[in-house]
């Protein structure tokens, strides 16, 4: 109940006064800003990963990166960093932000896909003599 009182102190006609909740910490967004979609790459290859991150209702205050299928496993601060890859397979790249109230956003993720080595002689097959020799051309991709 909330009462006013007047300049002699007399008090005004108790009212009910209901106070709610403030507004709970909203959580920010984070968004892979490169690469642009999912990307694929040949072994020994390099991806640049930056983001960027959005509070409604305050700040950034940390970057978290994660790649758990790199070689080695990183996990990195900051909002932009280069990756090198060398196993083929399919890898899960993602990146949380957190906000000044200590919010986390969902994950933003990137695939990032390493394509087969392969290698291959040219001609296909050479007979050759014993003690003999030859050569082959290998052409790198």
């Amino acid at each position: 109940m909330l009462f006013v009182l007047n300049s002699a102190g007399v008090p005004s006609v108790a009212a009910f006064v209901r106070l709610a909740a403030g507004v709970a910490n909203q959580p920010p967004t984070a968004t892979i800003t490169s690469p642009a979609s999912n990307v694929t790459v040949d072994p020994g290859g390099s991806v640049f990963f930056a983001g960027a991150g959005n509070d409604p209702d305050g700040s950034i205050n940390a970057y978290s990166w994660s790649f758990p299928g790199g070689v080695p496993p990183f996990e990195l601060a900051g909002n932009g960093r280069e990756r090198g890859l060398c196993d083929s397979g399919t890898s899960v790249a993602s990146l949380t932000v957190t906000d000044n109230a200590g919010a986390q956003s969902s994950p933003a993720t990137r695939t990032v896909t390493v394509s087969n080595f392969a290698l291959s002689a040219t001609p296909a097959s050479r007979s050759v003599s014993p003690g003999g020799s030859t050569t082959y051309a290998a052409p790198s991709r």
